[in-house]
């Protein structure tokens, strides 16, 4: 199974011949060209990072909360923990060229971190 991108649109590939293109509630893409605090508007949204920035994550985010990320370019993404927050990111913290990942709410203050992560 694997989360990836054509540099437009996001898909999910488990094995099948067709990869599944995934839709999202309010779809569409939100740039992102700097540093940015994640919050309730992004829910369900693909965020398209263009440059290399600091993305965090804070408290308060509604319960059921995901976003996804994509990084365009020759760019670094580091992503950061607000106050209260804890990640479980197996992989890393640190997004590079051509990733994409995806941030879910798994409890009050732990966020699932998940896709083509180093570490940071």
């Amino acid at each position: 199974n694997r989360l990836w991108s054509d540099g437009n649109d996001m898909y999910y590939d488990n094995n099948l011949a067709v990869p599944n293109k995934l839709l999202f509630d309010n779809e569409g893409f939100i740039a992102v060209t700097a540093n940015v605090t994640i919050d309730n508007s992004h829910h369900g949204r693909i965020l398209r990072i263009t440059a290399t920035c600091i993305i965090t994550i804070p408290s308060g985010l509604r319960a059921d909360f995901i976003a996804y990320f994509i990084v365009v370019g020759n760019r670094t993404v580091t992503f950061t923990e607000g106050s209260g927050i804890a990640f479980y990111a197996p992989f890393g913290k640190k997004l590079l060229e051509g990733g994409t990942c995806y941030a879910q709410k798994s409890s009050s203050n732990v966020f699932d971190l998940i896709g083509n992560l180093t570490p940071a």
